[in-house]
């Protein structure tokens, strides 16, 4: 399908312009499923729908618009049959027998069908659909929607999704080692075997360190990120420093951990000794 753009005083195809005055609000066309619109045929038994141009609904390989497209009734909802449709002009002949031999004439008739409805911005910039063509629209939110039969009574919520069965929601964790049961009596890091963190969106760290010795012992902890630009390894969090056991601590990171971690360490003391467990939850 090709479409035709106007030009503006320099040659720029452009995509809005102003044909009329009242053609300056015009934004964009919305398909619509017109539903029950009811009015008078005329003396040819023909209905002119206030909407046009009538659509194609089923998306038959022809893309016609024909009783297919459109239900016709009377009001007590008796079914009508549909002639001829000019749905350029929003036309449909119709029928009161199948096979089509007498006009529905200057009577009621209740028809469904689809048509192109103008939309239009507003001043407090919303879109909303043309109230002349269609009726009433609800006055809040920034789409606007007719509402085309009553709302039973009953528990009713507007945009409420309720669930017959409880929600479960399971967050992906992946838990990583990064030292077990690591008997440490000198500095040292992970750096050679760094942890890939660039999935995720939060690091809880858990340390144990559960036997130290030696005279005036004193193990710290750190949790590093790799920074390409100046290509170092960069403290993000430090454990509180551990001089005698059992100790626990926990780190939550949720940002500026970057896409890879390590640990490192440092000790002091004499003949000192830590027995070290660290664990790693990671959590997108």
């Amino acid at each position: 399908m090709a479409f035709t753009l106007r030009r503006d005083t320099n040659g720029v195809p452009v995509a809005g312009y102003q044909d009329s005055a009242d053609a300056v609000d015009v934004l964009c066309y919305a398909p619509t499923r017109v539903i029950d619109e009811i009015k008078t045929t005329d003396a040819n038994g023909f209905f002119w729908t206030n909407s046009k141009p009538i659509l194609d609904y089923d998306r038959d390989s022809g893309r016609a618009v024909t009783s297919s497209d459109i239900v016709a009734k009377k009001t007590d909802n008796t079914t009508l049959y549909i002639g001829t449709v000019d749905a350029k002009a929003g036309k449909v002949e119709l029928f009161s027998d199948a096979s089509k031999t007498i006009k529905y004439t200057n009577q009621q008739a209740k028809l469904t069908y689809s048509a192109l409805i103008p939309l239009k911005s507003t001043s407090d910039g919303q879109v909303v659909i043309y109230s002349e063509q269609l009726g009433s629209v609800i006055n809040s939110g920034n789409l606007k929607t007719i509402i085309t039969s009553q709302i039973p009574a009953g528990n009713n919520v507007i945009g409420k999704v309720v669930l017959d069965q409880p929600a479960i929601v399971t967050p992906n964790l992946t838990k990583v080692t990064a030292l077990e049961a690591s008997v440490i009596t000198e500095a040292g890091n992970t750096r050679n075997a760094p942890i890939d963190v660039s999935e995720y969106r939060q690091i809880i760290a858990f340390m144990n360190v559960s036997q130290v010795s030696g005279v005036n012992p004193a193990f710290t902890c750190k949790i590093e990120t790799y920074d390409d630009v100046s290509e170092q390894w960069l403290p993000i969090a430090i454990f509180d420093s551990v001089t005698e056991a059992p100790n626990t601590q926990q780190k939550t990171l949720c940002y500026g951990f970057g896409d890879k971690i390590a640990i490192s360490w440092t000790v002091s003391g004499t003949s000192i000794s830590f027995t070290v467990n660290l664990g790693i939850v990671l959590r997108n």
